[in-house]
């Protein structure tokens, strides 16, 4: 079944900034990812999924209402989850077999620590402190706004929301970053009115692509790149490089899909003055998600961002998610992305808080992205993440151990983050033990007794289950969607397993990867 998108007005006075140039302050628009659910002879009935301008209106809280949220909660929920994995160890390691108690040490560090971890992130949540009012003041400055795109047609969705950001103060212009090899839409890029199209070859002069930049009136400004060397990390830096002749205070960046509220830019660039240095935001994919594996998805990315808004809380280094990120921009262009890096995001963050600095994350900046495409390309976009995340900690391994520039919280974090995927290799090796004592009655003395293994197991669940429960209700699911996504997200962990294995082994051992890009529902 084939999704369109549909754009439509969200005031009598708003315009179509992909033809007339930027919008006046104050417009704003909304955009209806529809789908035909069912075809009559006469008419065709959709099922929508609204973003854009009003991403923040129904997010009163990233978290439950309840009382105030208390540190005694978050230790309580460590000590249990500690003590129930430190007796799971005890039985484990009264094996006579050597080899199963290393093992079960390696199945404790792998998969207890996500566990503990997630359980504790999600507690932080459940029991919700008053939500922070932060100010939107706006400040005089200069900005440009970096959307990646490669061969991505949601770019064209997604523009006139970017175009409709509140200017005010800020002086910005839209910088789209193409490094399609579709030629057809190179030409639909080429074709939109009021806008300024650079087509940028190896010995192409950056000064001069920056000083039509800055002569341009055009609010909208398409670099397209006939070389794409570096993948998005490559096309973030080239642009950089570029602006280096044309005064910018601050880079913003999105992805080509992503819709963003008419205070974004204001909002974060206020957050950026206030922490004198880059902030994260984060991207509900609420465009999409309104079948099994677009509400899980969805949903996914709210837990996310309920982790990253509690280890912002305890000091335990939130990271940049590749988009929803202001930069003030003599930082980022002091500090490039890796361009060899599949997951260079990641590998950006660790690189910040190894100098010592740190990037936090603001639960009110939000940039709206679509849901994949299908299956195939959740799995392809899901085992790049999990390769590249464990060999940019392998590479980093040993500096953030012996760093004396950050402290043991940060250290914790990172190392949270480095191992997230490392859990599905404690899973396999948990089944491996279970499956050879139900093959080989022998190998049930010596392995762990299957009562304390289903129990850990029942944990495990536990702590995999809870956050997707809490971030389905974030997510306004009633309860029968938000039971169907609870036991959906259960048979995912299983279906993914041998990608997230066979990935997570490729970032341990291998060296080489591409860079593949994530098809976007409704991009065919």
């Amino acid at each position: 079944m084939r999704a369109v998108f549909l754009p439509f007005e969200g005031r009598k006075n708003s315009c179509n900034p992909i033809s007339e140039g930027r919008c006046s302050h104050g417009t704003s628009a909304f955009f209806v990812l529809a789908t035909p659910a069912r075809q009559g002879n006469d008419s065709v009935q959709f099922e929508t999924s609204i973003g854009g301008s009003h991403v923040n209106k129904r997010y009163k809280a990233l978290a439950i209402k309840g009382r105030p949220v208390s540190n005694r909660i978050s230790v309580r929920m460590v000590l249990v989850s500690f003590l129930v994995v430190v007796a799971w160890v005890v039985w484990a390691i009264n094996s006579p077999v050597a080899a199963l108690n290393v093992l079960a040490v390696f199945v404790v560090i792998s998969f207890g620590f996500n566990a503990i971890a997630r359980l504790t992130f999600t507690s932080l949540s459940l029991f919700a402190r008053k939500r922070e009012r932060w100010p939107v003041q706006a400040y005089p400055a200069k900005a440009a706004i970096l959307v990646s795109a490669r061969n991505d047609p949601s770019i064209f969705q997604a523009l006139p929301s970017v175009l409709r950001v509140e200017n005010g103060t800020i002086d910005y212009k839209v910088l789209v970053l193409d490094d399609s090899t579709d030629p057809d839409l190179v030409a639909r890029l080429v074709s939109i009115p009021s806008s300024l199209f650079i087509q940028q070859g190896p010995e192409s002069n950056l000064q001069e692509i920056s000083r039509r930049i800055n002569e341009t009136d055009h609010a909208l400004v398409v670099i397209h790149r006939t070389n794409p060397v570096g993948g998005k990390a490559g096309a973030i830096n080239n642009a950089v490089r570029i602006l280096r002749w044309s005064e910018v205070d601050y880079i913003a960046l999105l992805d080509a899909d992503h819709h963003v509220a008419p205070d974004f830019l204001k909002r974060g660039i206020a957050a950026s003055r206030e922490y004198g240095g880059p902030v994260a935001g984060w991207q509900p994919h609420r465009l999409g998600a309104y079948r099994f594996l677009g509400t899980f998805v969805n949903v996914n990315w709210a837990i996310t961002a309920m982790e990253m808004q509690a280890r912002q809380r305890m000091g335990l280094a939130p990271i940049f998610g590749g988009s929803a990120g202001i930069f003030p921009f003599g930082w980022l262009y002091d500090h490039p992305f890796d361009e060899t890096s599949i997951t260079e995001d990641w590998e950006l963050s660790l690189q910040a808080y190894l100098r010592g600095e740190e990037i936090p994350f603001r639960e009110d900046l939000a940039a709206v992205g679509i849901v994949p495409a299908n299956f195939a390309s959740f799995r392809t976009q899901q085992r790049r993440w999990a390769e590249g995340t464990i060999r940019d900690f392998r590479h980093e391994f040993w500096k953030i151990l012996s760093s004396r520039r950050i402290n043991w919280r940060t250290k914790l974090g990172l190392v949270y983050q480095g191992l997230l995927w490392t859990q599905t290799l404690g899973l396999a090796a948990s089944i491996a033990v279970v499956s050879m004592g139900a093959v080989f009655p022998w190998f049930n003395g010596a392995s762990i007794p299957t009562a304390v293994t289903l129990g850990a197991w029942g944990f495990f669940t536990l702590a995999h289950l809870l956050p997707v429960a809490v971030g389905g209700k974030v997510e306004g699911l009633r309860t029968y969607r938000n039971f169907r996504n609870v036991v959906f997200s259960l048979l995912m962990l299983f279906v993914m397993l041998p990608d997230y294995l066979y990935a997570t082994l490729r970032g341990l051992f291998l060296e080489k990867a591409d860079w593949v890009v994530t098809k976007k529902l409704g991009s065919d």
